[in-house]
């Protein structure tokens, strides 16, 4: 028989377990506490949510109530385009017209652009190469 087939044969040998020293401490995996438990390891009780009711209306921003206006004279004056994505240059110089005929005090484009995409779907087009927000007109 070859030497090589014996050993095959034998049981593995397996190295002696080494007691560790009274000084070496045993690598532990710290636990990680979630957000809810205390130190105390009990869970925290959330607060129940407060319904609140008004006895007064919160009146409307001005510029929410421009926004809905832009969107209805689109709607009324330009209906092939309703369903559509309409430029935010397009709608910004549409506001600023609005703004002369009504005679009011035009608010900043920003704060009319964070209620239009509140209202409609806003979404980032190309057209011939350039990228920009696009305003989906929906519905009457």
């Amino acid at each position: 028989m070859l030497a090589g087939s014996r050993r095959q044969a034998e049981e593995p040998i397996a190295a002696p377990k080494r007691r560790l020293a009274p000084s070496i401490i045993a690598y532990r995996i710290p636990q990680i506490l979630s957000s809810t438990t205390a130190l105390d390891r009990r869970p925290k009780r959330r607060q129940k949510r407060v319904r609140i009711c008004r006895l007064y209306p919160k009146p409307e921003s001005q510029p929410l109530i421009h926004a809905r206006a832009l969107l209805v004279l689109v709607q009324e004056e330009c209906p092939q385009y309703v369903g559509g994505y309409v430029p935010r240059p397009d709608l910004e110089a549409c506001y600023r017209e609005l703004c002369i005929r009504e005679g009011w005090n035009p608010c900043h484009w920003t704060a009319i652009a964070r209620q239009l995409s509140a209202l409609t779907s806003k979404k980032t087009v190309r057209d011939g190469g350039q990228r920009f927000v696009g305003y989906r007109i929906p519905k009457a």
